[in-house]
């Protein structure tokens, strides 16, 4: 296992409990220290919590002491140097070194003595990652294994056909670009959707017609003679999100590029856990897409209001490590602020990708380069089941000049400066923030 000796001491006038749940996520029953998490990012790997602590939750700290907590964690690699650990409410600790029990300086047995860890669910976990063109003509999405490059039916083909539209060409450069990263070839799937308008048989035809169309056309744009490709079709019956609007039935109108590669490695320089090249092409035109608030720098900030109290809202910087990039919202107030539940929710459109717990994160923190929004980096605990690194839910910020924090991970857009943008969307929840903070710094971690 791995053992994290963590030092706590408040820097107020007031003592503090670390039965408030200082490090935890909101969820019922939750220990004091149950949010925190180790990341090897270099690796693209995350590490929860198994155990460790939990007899702390009745402490009161005051100012000038301290109390010693020892999150337990999976057994990182023995070859790893440092790792990061991610803090709910507080950012992300880099270059935590890796030492042997024997040079720990402080009671290994002692750490452990009653702490019963789960090892059950000590992964570690793949990190993946999501991009989204703005216009919705396709998005991304990448862990340790595959690549899958969905476009959109209605860009990519004539309405109710199977015949490729002038826009068909730049949309699957996406999925040209991520081919060409593997030239040791491996597996390739594709796989056509459609809503759930007209009968069951029709969606079947037109979804494998589809399927057949885009691999046709992906073997005159790009050398598939390494690669096995399988066209099918599931008609109506994997929905992204419910057919219940026009917008979801248009999110559900989809071919989906699903790329296993032989030889995973050739891949690093521009994917997951490394410094990517620039946004894939799309068939958006290029253009960052209007900013849905109030717009300022990341050091400036910007003021909006909720509930009628007005919030001040910036960025600091973000800093390079092993391949992703790691920041921190920051928010005061002159008056204690309740968030609405919705607060940083995602785009309905959007949730369809990444299916899993959504609800209580912080889930609309995009990076936004050109006309690409580059989500939160997440993992998967489960199939289909995504958490993303993200800070959990606030419900209050506090007044005073101490700001509250929101850290998160992102992929690496391997740009100097980024812009963060809590986007609106086709469909938005009322409640949901919209800013962009531009020229934000990006530092060497």
């Amino acid at each position: 296992m791995t053992i994290l000796r963590l030092s706590f001491s408040p820097v107020s006038e007031n003592s503090v409990s670390l039965g408030s749940r200082v490090f935890s996520t909101i969820d019922p029953g939750a220990d004091a220290i149950n949010g925190i998490q180790l990341l090897s990012l270099a690796s693209s790997t995350m590490y929860p919590k198994v155990g460790g602590s939990e007899g702390k939750a009745a402490t009161r700290v005051s100012p000038g002491e301290d109390a010693e907590l020892f999150p337990i964690f999976g057994a990182v690699p023995q070859d790893t140097g440092t790792v990061e650990v991610f803090l709910p409410h507080f950012g992300v600790v880099a270059g935590v070194p890796v030492v042997g029990e024997a040079e720990a300086g402080f009671d290994v047995a002692g750490a452990l003595s009653g702490a019963d860890p789960d090892t059950s669910k000590a992964g570690p976990y793949s990190i993946g990652s999501a991009t989204f063109v703005a216009d919705g003509s396709s998005d991304t999405r990448k862990d340790s294994t595959s690549t899958t490059v969905t476009v959109s039916g209605d860009v990519t083909f004539a309405s109710d056909s199977a015949e490729l539209s002038g826009q068909a060409d730049a949309v699957l450069a996406s999925a040209v670009e991520q081919i060409k990263r593997f030239p040791s070839g491996g597996g390739l799937a594709i796989t056509g959707h459609t809503d759930d308008v007209a009968d069951d048989a029709h969606n079947q035809t037109l979804s494998e017609q589809r399927a057949r169309a885009v691999s046709d056309r992906l073997k005159q744009l790009v050398d598939l003679s390494k690669w096995t490709v399988e066209a099918t079709g599931k008609g109506e019956g994997e929905p992204r999100v419910p057919n219940d609007s026009d917008e979801h039935r248009q999110a559900n109108r989809r071919v989906e590029v699903v790329l296993t590669p032989s030889n995973p490695a050739e891949g690093e320089g521009s994917g997951v856990g490394a410094s990517p090249a620039p946004a894939s092409p799309s068939a958006g035109s290029g253009q960052m897409p209007q900013a849905q608030g109030p717009v300022g720098t990341g050091a400036d900030g910007v003021d909006i209001t909720i509930d009628s109290v007005v919030v001040h809202v910036w960025m600091e910087k973000v800093t390079r490590v092993g391949g992703y990039l790691v920041g921190e919202l920051l928010m005061r107030t002159d008056s204690e602020l309740s968030l609405p539940v919705s607060a940083f929710i995602l785009p309905s459109e959007w949730q369809g990708v990444l299916r899993g717990q959504l609800l209580n994160r912080v889930c609309n923190l995009t990076l936004l380069s050109g006309d690409t929004h580059y989500l939160e980096a997440y993992y998967a605990a489960a199939a289909e089941t995504f958490y993303p690194l993200a800070d959990t839910f606030t419900l209050v910020v506090k007044s005073g000049q101490v700001p509250t924090r929101f850290p998160a991970v992102w992929p690496d857009t391997g740009q100097d400066a980024v812009v963060l943008d809590l986007p609106g969307g086709k469909k938005m929840h009322q409640d949901a923030l919209r800013l962009r903070l531009t020229d934000i710094p990006v530092v060497e971690g």
